[in-house]
């Protein structure tokens, strides 16, 4: 659901910080979510405009063209969402950063979240309307956008990707 509660504003606490005071924000707004019936909560910035999730980014398919929140908006800048703009610009699709309003979210293909827990995610409804190729009973898939990221996650973990061995610190654990 597109939260009530908004993510704060830069001049309020460094957006771009994973800092232990800010993650209020967003307990409030998934804790909004739960008892709401959802499992998620979108956060909008000051002016109206989604942010990310409250606990990922977000990026989003709409007639061809991969979205997300510009980067200068109240959005922590992670490390999967980089990856994730990488993989894309490998297979030649155009990332384009925009401020990402209410029905733009409502209207597009794909809707995913991106972040360390979460990994890859698609969400298949916001405030109860489907997204995309979304069936309502629940039986949605990851459209095409998410397999291919997902595919190209996977090919890192498994040190199958060319940059792996450059994003993957394996390390030994002695006792």
């Amino acid at each position: 659901m597109i939260s009530s509660w908004r993510k704060f504003p830069d001049v309020s606490i460094p957006t771009k910080a994973k800092a232990g005071g800010s993650y209020i924000n967003s307990f409030l707004a998934t804790g909004d979510a739960l008892r709401c019936g959802y499992d998620e909560a979108l956060l909008t910035d000051q002016e109206g405009y989604i942010a990310e999730t409250s606990v990922a980014n977000i990026l989003l398919s709409h007639h061809q063209r991969v979205i997300l929140p510009f980067v200068g908006a109240a959005l922590l800048e992670g490390i999967t969402m980089r990856t994730a703009v990488e993989f894309l610009q490998e297979e030649g699709i155009p990332v384009h950063f925009e401020q990402i309003d209410r029905s733009l979210i409502y209207s597009c293909q794909e809707l995913l979240m991106m972040g360390t827990a979460v990994q890859i995610a698609f969400v298949d409804s916001v405030d109860g309307r489907s997204i995309g190729n979304s069936i309502p009973s629940g039986k949605s898939e990851p459209g095409p956008l998410c397999q291919m990221l997902r595919k190209k996650f996977a090919s890192v973990i498994a040190m199958e990707h060319p940059r792996a061995k450059e994003w993957i610190t394996e390390f030994k654990l002695s006792i």
